[in-house]
């Protein structure tokens, strides 16, 4: 459109109510509405979602995975927005992935099963010891939601296969066997005989552990070592006590 200086422009366009009317012959009407509500958010497998009642649209839903589940492309969360054509839309939304734990503990002389390779969420592994060797913790373990190895929901105690004691002449003490037996040579030697049958060689820490030893020895002390001279001096256990 092209004026000339000096022409007044003249107003065009008038409006009223929903009507535009426009001089050189045109009328565009437009109707007034208001938007709706979304429905109800979709519900998605190991999804939850923040409790809202507003499904308007503009409005927004975060969506995150259950406890034990990861969603798809490691985000937190997911928002869903009601869009204009009251539907709801935004990212997919995949919480099919589980969390996984990290390698059971593998206790010396013995060994665990477990069904999913992946060691993941709800996943249970079971530990066994060698045969003469008896199981010191936790037998059956789940992985947690939080990623740790659990029994009854409680981390779980560390599985140790400790030597079984069966002669009667043997004894337990704080889950321990302590296994009587009789050879000439010297400590270093002892030491060897104790390390080749996947013992060791009892060492005295405290006086508990003192009188044990001597209870287990009677009647064989005669064969038995246990202490040195005492060089006109105090002895003293390695706790100190």
């Amino acid at each position: 459109m092209i004026f000339i200086k000096g022409e007044h422009l003249h107003s065009v366009c008038s409006s009223s109510s929903t009507r535009l009317y426009i001089f050189f012959g045109f009328v565009l009407s437009f109707i007034r509405t208001t938007y709706g509500d979304c429905l109800s958010p979709p519900t998605y497998v190991n999804a939850d979602r923040l409790l809202s009642d507003d499904f308007s649209v503009g409005s927004s839903m975060v969506y995150f995975c259950e406890s034990g589940y990861v969603m798809a492309g490691n985000a937190d969360n997911v928002l869903l927005i009601c869009s204009s054509d009251e539907l709801w839309i935004g990212p997919s939304i995949d919480c099919s992935k589980k969390i996984s734990c990290s390698l059971p503990p593998f206790p010396a002389y013995g060994s665990f099963s477990v069904i999913d390779p992946m060691y993941s969420f709800q996943s249970s592994t079971k530990f066994e010891c060698e045969s003469g060797y008896l199981l010191d913790g936790s037998t059956i373990s789940e992985c947690s939601s939080n990623g740790q190895w659990t029994e009854n929901k409680k981390p779980i105690d560390e599985p140790i296969c400790k030597k079984s004691c069966k002669d009667e002449k043997n004894r337990y003490l704080n889950h321990e066997c302590y296994e009587l037996g009789s050879n000439t040579g010297n400590w270093e030697y002892a030491k060897l005989q104790c390390d080749s049958n996947r013992g060791r060689l009892a060492t005295i820490k405290d006086s508990h552990r003192q009188s044990f030893v001597k209870d287990l020895l009677i009647g064989e002390t005669f064969l038995t070592w246990i202490g040195g001279y005492e060089l006109d001096r105090d002895w003293k256990y390695p706790s100190g006590v």
